[in-house]
């Protein structure tokens, strides 16, 4: 490293100490110290030792939040939407959400319509550092609010261990069990762990719905498969489509036709014989 790397590092952590205490009250040579122990990417982790009060703390909260949001929005300029359509698409997101929150655990569910776009994320829980508890009518009051299709899960470790614990599948079954009455689909289960994820249903680790819930589905619309791309044919494809099935019919019924007079040609020459 360089001189001059090394000193315009120097300088920005003094401009990043320095707009942390104009924005929060946070002094500087405090935020200096603790980012030459811990790094800076700890620093919202690590507000039980940066701010002396609760107003520092919720302060230096929102200046995170509006660095998630700001994140969010600037990676989805172009589709203007959050779709949910895979577990890569859900862990992206989620990713993104939960970065730089490392304090405790907390469970956050993303409500979908039957293509998958986001309508509502919602917070759902906060926990200790290590358990978050979670109430399923919660999740099944938004679901029914916002007249969801489909829900997916998501809550962080703050440890950064990738495992789903007994906890979590039990969880999730219960979650599961709680919304296939009112036929909303749970179509998976994101758990974060510092810059990465697993989906519990990329894992094949997702409950699958009680089978009392699934013989009783009537007429319904049509929905996106969660993890596939469907392809949408064209007008004409489906007017071409269309008369193909109708000759296909017409022929059927024809044969048919045949089939019915040889049969009846038949009978009356036994008969005049």
């Amino acid at each position: 490293m360089t001189m001059n790397e090394l000193n315009q590092y120097q300088d920005d952590k003094k401009r990043l100490a320095d707009l942390l205490e104009k924005h929060t009250g946070i002094k500087a040579k405090k935020t200096i110290d603790y980012i030459d122990r811990f790094g800076a990417g700890t620093i919202l982790a690590g507000a039980i030792d940066l701010c002396k009060t609760e107003a520092q703390r919720q302060k230096l909260t929102l200046l995170f939040e509006f660095k998630r949001a700001y994140e969010t929005v600037k990676n989805n300029d172009n589709k203007k939407e959050y779709m949910l359509d895979s577990p890569d698409a859900s862990k992206e997101y989620f990713k993104n959400y939960f970065a730089d929150i490392a304090d405790r655990e907390h469970v956050v569910a993303a409500f979908t319509n039957s293509n998958h776009k986001v309508i509502t994320t919602k917070h759902i829980s906060a926990g200790t550092i290590s358990s978050a508890l979670v109430d399923s009518r919660d999740i099944v009051r938004e679901a029914l609010f916002c007249n969801a299709v489909g829900v997916v899960v998501a809550h962080n470790h703050p440890s950064g261990l990738l495992i789903a614990s007994q906890q979590d599948i039990a969880m999730t079954q219960t979650l599961q069990n709680a919304l296939c009455p009112v036929r909303v689909n749970l179509n998976d289960h994101i758990i974060v762990g510092g810059d990465n994820a697993i989906s519990l249903a990329e894992d094949g680790k997702l409950p699958s719905p009680p089978q009392s819930y699934l013989s009783n589905v009537a007429i319904s619309e049509k929905q996106k498969s969660y993890g596939f791309k469907t392809k949408s044919s064209s007008v004409k494809e489906q007017i071409a489509l269309m008369k193909k099935e109708r000759l296909s019919v017409s022929k059927v019924q024809s044969g048919l036709e045949l089939n019915r007079n040889s049969r009846l040609g038949g009978d009356n020459h036994v008969k005049t014989k």
